[in-house]
């Protein structure tokens, strides 16, 4: 059996203002059931705690394109389970690793 790893040539995360300072990730998304989902992101962030939140608000917004949810629906308790999820994924199926400062 191989393993396929889809990268994306984009990077997430605070994109909007001034990369310098901040932190480059790795983020790897291990799907168990299907390896061909397994993807790679690049992902800018303060510190390992705002990479956690922006990829839980990335998640409610891809929920939110999808139809998954209805666009600003998002309510305290669906953030939670949102958030669940990550946080029971996160270091076993959200994989991240530092790659370095942004100079």
């Amino acid at each position: 059996m191989s393993l396929t790893i889809e990268t994306t040539p984009n990077i997430l995360g605070r994109t909007d203002e001034s990369p310098v300072g901040k932190k480059l990730f790795a983020v790897a998304w291990i799907d168990s059931d299907d390896c061909e989902d397994t993807k790679i992101e690049l992902w800018i962030a303060n510190d390992d705690d705002d990479l956690y939140d922006l990829i839980v608000a990335e998640s409610v917004s891809a929920y939110e394109r999808d139809g998954i949810v209805d666009e600003g629906e998002v309510d305290s308790a669906v953030l939670d389970i949102y958030r669940k999820s990550i946080e029971d994924s996160w270091g076993s199926e959200i994989l991240y690793a530092e790659i370095g400062t942004i100079i």
